[in-house]
C-alpha cells in the first residue's frame, strides 16, 4: 500500500471529525442563548414559589418575567458569606390585597457543595425575619432516592414555622435531628441514610442563615431609628 492509500482513511476521518464537532459547536452556540433564559426563568419561578406568590406558567416569559418585576424587589440586606465575590441580595416578595400592597416575606439564595456535586435554592421568612416559610432547592445531582429527596415536599415540609433563635448555638440556627423525632420550634429533620447531603446542607444553610439574622438586625434597627417599623 501506497502513501497516498495510507493517507486516504486518516483524512477523511479528520474530515468527518471536522464536520461534527463543526456541527456540536453550531448546535452548542445557537441553544446557548436559550438554555441561559431556560435557567433563568426557572430560578425565577423558584423565588415565586418559596414566597408563596402565584406565578404565570414558566412557558409564558414575558408574563411571568413582568410578575416578578411587579412583585419582587431587591432590598439593601445582603447575606452574602466571607468567601464569596458576588452580593446575594435578600429579595422581598410583596403582594395586592383589597387593593394594597402588602410584604409576604423575604427571599435569599443559599448553597454548597453537597455529597455530590454542588446545591443551590431559595429560603424564605415571613416578615418578621425569623419564621420559615419555606425552602426550595433548584439544582443539586445527589443520590436519587436518598439526598435527592431535599427537593421533596416532605423535607420542605418540616422547615415550614421553624423559628429562629436570637442568637446562634456554635454557628447553628437551625438544628438538624433525626428523622421521627418530635421538633422543636428550630429543628428540621435530617433525611436518613442521607447523613453526609443533610450535613452538608446543615452547613451552608445555618451560615446564610446566621448572615441574615445580621442583615435583618441592622435593617430593624435602621428603621426604628428613622422612626418607622422594622
Amino acid at each position: 500500500m501506497n502513501t497516498k492509500e495510507t493517507l486516504k482513511p486518516v483524512l477523511f476521518m479528520a474530515v468527518v471529525a471536522a464536520v461534527f464537532t463543526g456541527a456540536v459547536a453550531g448546535v452548542h452556540m445557537a441553544t446557548r442563548g436559550r438554555v441561559a433564559l431556560n435557567r433563568k426563568l426557572a430560578e425565577t419561578g423558584v423565588v415565586l414559589a418559596v414566597l408563596g406568590l402565584e406565578a404565570p406558567p414558566a412557558e409564558d416569559a414575558t408574563a411571568l418575567e413582568h410578575f416578578y418585576a411587579a412583585h419582587v424587589v431587591k432590598t439593601a440586606m445582603d447575606v452574602r458569606l466571607p468567601e464569596d465575590d458576588a452580593p446575594n441580595p435578600v429579595l422581598a416578595g410583596y403582594d395586592v390585597r383589597d387593593g394594597e400592597r402588602v410584604l409576604v416575606g423575604y427571599a435569599f439564595r443559599v448553597g454548597g457543595r453537597g455529597f455530590w456535586d454542588e446545591i443551590a435554592g431559595y429560603v424564605s421568612f415571613e416578615p418578621d425575619g425569623r419564621t420559615v416559610k419555606d425552602v426550595r432547592f433548584f439544582k443539586q445531582n445527589e443520590t436519587p432516592g436518598l439526598g435527592a429527596r431535599i427537593t421533596t415536599q416532605s423535607f420542605r415540609e418540616a422547615f415550614h414555622g421553624r423559628v429562629l433563635p436570637d442568637e446562634p448555638t456554635d454557628g447553628v440556627l437551625l438544628e438538624f435531628v433525626p428523622e421521627g423525632r418530635e421538633l422543636g420550634p428550630s429543628e428540621v429533620h435530617a433525611i436518613t441514610g442521607a447523613t453526609q447531603t443533610s450535613r452538608a446542607v446543615r452547613v451552608f444553610l445555618n451560615a446564610y442563615l446566621v448572615e441574615f439574622r445580621k442583615a435583618m438586625a441592622a435593617h430593624e434597627s435602621t428603621a426604628l431609628a428613622q422612626g418607622g417599623t422594622p
